[in-house]
């Protein structure tokens, strides 16, 4: 069982020097609880360190805002008190926002903690229902913009966006952003947000992100689809601007990505660690 030990370390060993090279890479897919995922770098992200707790950012943009109802999901019509309220495809609790899939979740700052550290900031939404027993838990949210987007014309959707910390570590979310104009997705991208392993309920780490698309001269609609199973992204403060102010991409702290990858490994040693002197 010495051996074994030992043999167990010296692999880690290696793996840890395998990821402090391969941090600064950028990686293709990712593996979430039961599939691959792409990853985006696409995000303007903040780390916190193991003492202070993670800073909120601004929820700023530059350039000319478009409106849009309800971007930040505070005019819910939801009676939600408690942790979560399940909205499924046929329900009218978020005004301007059509959930869809197997439905979404409203969760509430009573219980988790929002990317505005304010008392008006009292909901955002999970992407995922993680109650749905059949055809999976990925749910979706769509909002049609008010007016047409001018054909050949640049459009940036920023929104603040964070995992689900009652997901388990292993399982990094991703979401997909799509721009619908009349019948045809006119643009898309696969998004994934940054957390930290001590992340809990009242400790998220939010992170800004951007998704630029181009006006085609018709009716536009923003989606935010959940790519990952039980377990998905939160979203929050959903806003469009007139051109393009796409967020300078940041990856993830190295302590972060390492903690992240080593997980697996520091639990296997530990498991038979307690095998050989059992």
């Amino acid at each position: 069982m010495t051996v074994s030990v030992v043999f167990l370390l010296a692999v880690c060993s290696v793996s840890i020097v395998r990821c402090s090279l391969d941090l600064d890479l950028d990686m293709d897919v990712v593996k979430t609880e039961s599939e691959w995922q792409f990853i985006d770098g696409d995000i303007d992200t903040f780390t916190a360190n193991a003492t202070a707790p993670a800073p909120v950012p601004p929820a700023t943009s530059s350039g000319k805002t478009i409106t849009l109802v309800n971007g930040d999901f505070e005019m819910i019509n939801s009676t939600a008190v408690n942790d979560t309220t399940l909205v499924s495809m046929s329900g009218t609790d978020i005004p301007n926002w059509s959930p869809g899939g197997a439905g979404v979740q409203i969760l509430v700052s009573n219980t988790y903690k929002m990317a505005v550290d304010s008392p008006s900031s009292k909901y955002c939404i999970h992407l995922n229902n993680p109650g749905a027993s059949v055809n999976g838990t990925q749910g979706s949210i769509a909002t049609m913009l008010a007016v047409n987007a001018v054909a050949g014309k640049t459009y940036t959707v920023h929104y603040d966006v964070a995992r689900m910390p009652d997901g388990p570590l292993n399982l990094w979310p991703a979401l997909r952003v799509s721009n619908i104009q009349g019948i045809e997705v006119n643009d898309w991208a696969i998004k994934q947000p940054v957390f930290n392993m001590t992340d809990s309920k009242t400790q998220i780490t939010w992170t800004k992100q951007s998704f630029v698309y181009t006006g085609k001269g018709a009716s536009t609609i923003i989606m935010f689809e959940s790519m990952s199973e039980k377990y998905g992204a939160l979203i929050d403060n959903v806003e469009t601007l007139s051109g393009k102010h796409e967020l300078a991409a940041a990856p993830p702290s190295k302590m972060s990505a390492l903690s992240q990858r080593l997980a697996p490994f520091v639990t296997l040693v530990a498991l038979t660690y307690f095998h050989s002197i059992v």
